[in-house]
C-alpha cells in the first residue's frame, strides 16, 4: 500500500461540537500541534492562540474603518445634495431670468 493509499489517524482532540455525533456539525477542536481550529460547513481555521488573538483584533480594526468609511460616504452624500441643490437653484434663476 503506497502513503497515498494509506488512512490518516486523526489527532484533533475535539472540545465542543454543536450537535454531539453529528459529523457535519460545527465544531472546534486543538491539533496534534497545539492549533486551535473552528470548523463550520466544511470550511476550517487553524491558527495558533495567538492566531486567533491577532485576528480579533483586526476585526476590530477593520470595524473601526468601515465605520469611518460610511461616516465618509454619507458626508459625501450629503454635499453632492446640496451642491445639486445649488445647481439647481441657479438653473431656476437662469430661467427665471429669461422670462424677464
Amino acid at each position: 500500500m503506497s502513503e497515498q493509499d494509506a488512512a490518516f489517524k486523526n489527532t484533533d482532540r475535539e472540545l465542543w461540537r454543536k450537535v454531539p455525533g453529528d459529523y457535519y456539525s460545527p465544531r472546534i477542536f486543538i491539533t496534534q500541534g497545539e492549533g486551535i481550529g473552528i470548523e463550520v460547513g466544511g470550511y476550517c481555521l487553524v491558527f495558533p492562540v495567538e492566531g486567533w488573538h491577532c485576528l480579533g483584533k483586526d476585526i476590530e480594526g477593520l470595524r473601526a474603518k468601515v465605520s469611518a468609511f460610511e461616516r465618509a460616504l454619507a458626508d459625501a452624500h450629503e454635499r453632492i445634495a446640496e451642491l445639486e441643490q445649488t445647481n439647481f437653484d441657479m438653473w431656476m434663476a437662469g430661467r427665471e431670468n429669461e422670462k424677464s
